[in-house]
């Protein structure tokens, strides 16, 4: 029997473990979609975390705006989640790209009780800390997020998701309106992951909310040069909306981060 389809899950993974990106998801998408078209070469637990991490990737891309599919594209990644759970139900990937999807939804109770089903299954899933740790930020719980973040940093300061672990000690930080000490965390965040549009937003909004008009104007020339044609209102509208979220604590935080960046000078519409 060929283990090719094996072979392209595992190569998967490793890119997984190396960076996540806009084009290593995209690459990340084709290889599992490709081992899946062989399914039948795929051992079971390969088969669980080939249609897991294609889920995840899904969900994620959906969630940095990458692409545009909307309620189709979760509802396909649903459909995935559901099939690896099927084949092992303790698969924790399955139960990570789970949380993604009821953050998604704005269901961030259900959310937390995934990546903490996750962590059940795998205690050092490094993602599944940080990731509870920004629910935990997501339903008004600032001060327990905090050491979730600082744990999913310590186990593994090499991560290929440390960018996102910044992300969420800088938002966390700015949502307590601390906006001092946000900068240095969104900085070290852009500084892995240069592509996402909210971690430059927060630094751009960050800089101006406290008086810094040349440096916010600064990060709002580097973000256009990256995101030409953005607008506030494309933030508030549109790109917020991925990620629903009507606690009171995010709401204030949100409209900070609005006014920040009006204050910087970003175009309304």
């Amino acid at each position: 029997m060929s283990n090719g389809a094996n072979d392209l899950v595992s190569h998967a993974k490793a890119l997984y473990a190396k960076e996540f990106t806009r084009d290593s998801t995209d690459e990340m998408r084709a290889l599992l979609e490709q081992a899946l078209g062989n399914a039948r070469e795929l051992a079971p637990e390969a088969s669980a975390e080939a249609h897991a991490l294609l889920a995840g990737v899904m969900i994620c891309r959906y969630l940095n705006r990458w692409d545009e599919d909307g309620e189709a594209q979760l509802a396909a990644a649903e459909e995935r989640i559901e099939e690896a759970l099927r084949i092992a139900p303790g698969t924790a990937l399955a139960h990570f790209a789970k949380g993604f999807l009821h953050r998604a939804r704005g269901r961030h109770e259900l959310a937390l009780a995934a990546f903490r089903q996750t962590l059940e299954h795998n205690p050092h899933f490094t993602g599944a800390h940080a990731q509870a740790g920004a629910e935990l930020m997501n339903l008004g719980r600032p001060q327990e997020a905090l050491p979730h973040i600082e744990r999913a940093i310590e186990l593994d300061p090499n991560s290929s998701f440390r960018g996102m672990f910044y992300w969420n000690m800088g938002r966390i930080l700015f949502l307590l309106a601390q906006y001092g000490d946000a900068i240095p965390w969104l900085e070290k965040s852009i500084a892995v992951q240069k592509d996402l549009w909210y971690t430059r937003l927060y630094l751009v909004s960050a800089h101006a909310l406290i008086g810094q008009q040349h440096e916010a104007e600064r990060a709002l020339k580097e973000f256009n040069d990256l995101f030409p044609g953005y607008t506030a209102a494309r933030a508030v509208e549109t790109d917020e909306k991925v990620n629903p979220n009507h606690n009171l604590f995010v709401v204030i935080g949100r409209r900070n981060f609005h006014v920040g960046l009006r204050l910087a000078g970003m175009p309304e519409a």
